[in-house]
């Protein structure tokens, strides 16, 4: 059955409502297609810590981006900048030198304004106290690069997100395993075909 959507995202997770929202946001209609029921919607990024890799300046830099309540143990709070340079040194770590490096100099460069559209879209975030911080002298040290997460850890980022389409008006449908895309005689991808048969275009 088709339907009047510019644009169809295969999977609702983390990545793929970013991109249902960034589409949403150019003024297109916009679909998301989750295989999974509403009670396990969210694929990996539900099971997952929540956690946001994004360069910052330090306390002073994600202040606007955290919860108030996530800044009551700032006065000991010790976390260090981790600038542009330092997330694409662990992407390279990290991946062993297969990298892009444009692609990831990009990745690293709009990561912080990301999280700041991430959190005008509805998302609440934290520093990690629990999995990336240790006591020193009475002061919560940061390591990692990692010390951003979302309030809930995945299961909040989810719910968040969840949230966050119903206000924006982007459509979602679970229980909706993607089989093909469906496409015209030249090749052109035109849609998709789901399990059921059914087809969105």
């Amino acid at each position: 059955m088709a339907a009047p959507f510019d644009v169809i995202v295969v999977g609702g997770g983390n990545a793929g409502f970013c991109a249902a929202q960034s589409a949403r946001q150019a003024g297109a209609r916009v679909l998301v297609l989750e295989k999974a029921p509403r009670q396990w919607a969210g694929g990996n990024s539900y099971f997952t810590a929540g956690a946001m890799r994004t360069s910052h300046g330090g306390l002073a830099d994600l202040k606007n981006l955290l919860e108030p309540t996530a800044q009551d143990r700032f006065p000991l709070t010790d976390l260090a900048p981790y600038t542009d340079d330092d997330f694409l040194d662990d992407m390279v770590r990290v991946t062993r030198g297969r990298t892009d490096a444009d692609l990831a100099r990009i990745l690293a460069g709009e990561s912080r304004a990301t999280m700041d559209w991430l959190r005008d879209l509805g998302l609440r975030f934290e520093l990690m106290y629990r999995r990336q911080a240790y006591e020193v002298d009475g002061h919560h040290r940061f390591w990692g690069g990692l010390a951003v997460g979302v309030v809930g850890g995945g299961k909040g980022m989810i719910e968040q997100h969840l949230a966050a389409v119903e206000r924006t008006g982007v459509h979602v449908r679970f229980d909706a395993p993607v089989t093909r895309l469906a496409t015209a005689s030249d090749g052109t991808v035109h849609g998709v075909v789901l399990a059921d048969g059914d087809a969105q275009l």
